[in-house]
Parts: C-alpha cells; structure tokens; sequence
C-alpha cells in the first residue's frame, strides 16, 4: 500500500510540475491526494452509516474536516519527512510497467471520483426505500 501512495505522489507531481506548470506542485499534490483519499473514505463510510445506522454522512460538514485531516497527514508523511523530495528526484517508482502504472493512477482518480456519487445515489434510494 506504501507503494501505490508513492506512485500516486510522483505522478501527481509529475503532472503539477511538468503539464500544469503549478508555481507549488508538492502543495497541489498533497491536496489533490488528500480529496482523492478524502472522497473514497467519504463514499466507503457513507454506504456503511446508511447500511448500518440508516443514515446519510455524505455532506460538507463531514466531508471537509475529512479531506483537512488526509491534508495534514500527507503532509507530515510526505513533506515533513523528506519522502517527497527522495520520490520527486529518483526515478520513477512503477509496480511492472509504466503504462500499467499510469492506467492505475488514473482509474484510481477516476473510481474514487464515481464512488462518491454512486455511493449518494445509492444512499439515498436505501433511505428511501426503493432497494
């Protein structure tokens, strides 16, 4: 799980720095991780507080406090402690290939973004009783 986190910080970076052309691409990618992680934790509590509880958490006033903690943790994981600077000036960490690397970063943008809204619908039609 290390690994995928330090994947997904270099590219991250990658992107802030190189395509974006961002001014603060380190603080840009701890964001930008901290609402990727904030959004699937968002989703995965949402479906087991309806499920369990009968109760919808999906709101703002859960969810900001949710992604400023993942802030703050990915900053002391990754900043504070040297780790990005060690990811940014190596080479390029990969699971087998670059191409299966890339794809998985992207589909893991892509399913944490679709898992917060099927997790709302899914939420609300459980509350209101037609599943």
């Amino acid at each position: 799980m290390e690994k995928y986190f330090d994947v997904l910080y270099y590219y991250l970076y990658y992107f802030y720095n190189n395509v974006r052309k961002e001014n603060q691409p380190n603080s840009f990618t701890i964001i930008s991780m901290s609402i990727h992680e904030g959004f699937a934790t968002l989703a995965v509590l949402d479906l087991y507080f309806v499920y369990v509880f009968r109760v919808s958490i999906i709101s703002n006033w859960f969810g900001m406090p949710l992604i400023a903690l993942y802030i703050a943790i990915n900053y002391f994981y990754f900043w504070r402690s040297g780790r990005a600077k060690k990811l940014v000036h190596g080479s390029a960490p990969i699971y087998r290939n670059k191409s299966i690397t890339r794809l998985i970063v992207i589909l893991s943008f892509f399913s944490a973004s679709v898992l917060l809204f099927i997790a709302a619908v899914i939420g609300k039609l459980e509350l209101v009783g037609h599943l």
